[in-house]
């Protein structure tokens, strides 16, 4: 039994066509049984259906283009997970000392029992590692917080 194609998905030998890739549906169509066109790293023939919203992709870039904000949230994690196994214990205290919402630098003075003069050094080692933002009013926030 048959199913008949949905409205949101088109041959694609017609596709290939409207959009202007081949001057003739008949040279789309010898794309296709020629191997020139592959789906899901599969030959196409020129009778597959593809979906509405499918992405087409002519270089590696492409790929890597869809894929990267993604890979920057995972790496971003993975990055701040390995950053955070190397903290010095002022440093842990200074990033406890300041939770989760942007703290004023007298806070976390007074919250880490740290010298000021050492939580500011930290702040500053922390900022440049990325793991810390300075915000107005010498306000400081752990990235990735409010």
């Amino acid at each position: 039994m048959r199913e008949t194609p949905s409205t949101d998905t088109v041959r694609i030998d017609v596709w290939l066509d409207v959009a202007c890739l081949f001057k003739t549906r008949s040279e789309a169509k010898r794309a296709c049984e020629g191997g020139k066109v592959t789906v899901n790293d599969e030959q196409a023939k020129p009778h597959r259906l593809i979906r509405e919203g499918a992405t087409l992709v002519t270089r590696v870039e492409d790929v890597l283009d869809a894929l990267a904000p993604a890979l920057r949230s995972r790496l971003a994690a993975v990055r701040a997970a390995s950053e955070a196994s190397r903290l010095t214990a002022t440093e842990r205290r200074v990033l406890d000392a300041l939770g989760g919402e942007a703290t004023h630098v007298d806070d976390v003075v007074g919250r880490s029992g740290a010298a000021a003069g050492d939580v500011l050094e930290t702040l500053l080692a922390l900022e440049l590692r990325r793991l810390v933002d300075q915000r107005p009013g010498m306000r400081f926030v752990r990235r990735g917080a409010a």
